[in-house]
């Protein structure tokens, strides 16, 4: 199993993440999570008032906390989301099988991938105004064959890939959207463009899974994941866990083994 966390991701995917890392029970790819894990209880107060209290934190079950540690101002606290550096954080907590974790703030995933790149203006108009839709309708409309061109989806995903002509006429389409396109943007963004155009078209023709099959192509998380895949079976293998030292802490739940509840 392998589970990708992002640095936005709060409290519930941070529970899960943290227990798959625990217990061994497969490997966590991406960004260090935002680290949320308080239990808060709102108390109205006379005047409209209303005072909040912390009443209780969420661990992890070898007991690291979720909750990121609030230093400098409330914008400090939000702009350092999902950074490990000056977040509290410290090594020392070992996984069920002796792996080595990091905890104190957020979950700090086993691989890490870097944050995606910003989107250019170029690309966030072109898919707010629905261009790329629009167009993939235009090209099967005045393409009769395209539909009938490949025998599956498969086919199509190895084979098709945007010509000239198709790119010409996407950038014809954006300039007449009233989009500005300078060679440099679109040099930049051509092939998020180009990928959205040939996930439309493949969703025209077999529906939205196979759209967003081809639209993964350019995630690097799920590109990442899908290399872990081996290594995170091996987590299970007789042998592979260092295991934990006699030395080492026991867990708040140590009792508890979900490998004896499978």
């Amino acid at each position: 199993m392998r589970h990708h966390t992002r640095g936005d991701l709060v409290l519930e995917a941070e529970i899960v993440a943290g227990a798959v890392q625990d217990w061994d029970r497969g490997l966590v790819v991406g960004r260090t999570t935002f680290g949320k894990g308080l239990v808060q209880n709102v108390y109205e107060l006379a005047g409209d008032n209303a005072l909040k209290i912390t009443t209780a934190r969420y661990y992890t079950p070898s007991g690291r906390s979720i909750q990121r540690a609030y230093n400098g101002t409330r914008a400090d606290y939000y702009r350092n989301a999902g950074k490990t550096e000056g977040n509290g954080l410290h090594p020392g907590a070992l996984s069920h099988g002796g792996r080595s974790l990091t905890g104190g703030g957020g979950i700090v995933p086993d691989v890490s991938v870097p944050s995606p790149r910003r989107l250019q203006k170029i690309e966030v108009e072109v898919q707010r105004k629905g261009i790329i839709f629009e167009q993939a309708s235009y090209e099967l409309a005045n393409d009769a064959d395209l539909r009938e061109r490949f025998r599956s989806f498969d086919e199509f995903k190895s084979e098709f890939r945007v010509d000239q002509a198709m790119e010409s006429n996407l950038k014809e389409a954006i300039e007449e959207a009233g989009v500005d396109i300078a060679e440099e943007t679109w040099d930049k963004g051509k092939d998020f463009l180009l990928t959205g155009l040939r996930a439309e078209i493949a969703g025209h023709i077999w529906g939205p899974e196979e759209r967003y099959i081809i639209l993964i192509e350019q995630d690097d998380d799920i590109a990442k994941a899908l290399e872990e895949l081996d290594n995170a079976a091996r987590l299970l293998e007789p042998g592979f866990l260092p295991g934990r030292p006699d030395s080492a802490l026991p867990w708040p739940g140590e009792q508890l083994d979900i490998r004896d509840m499978t």
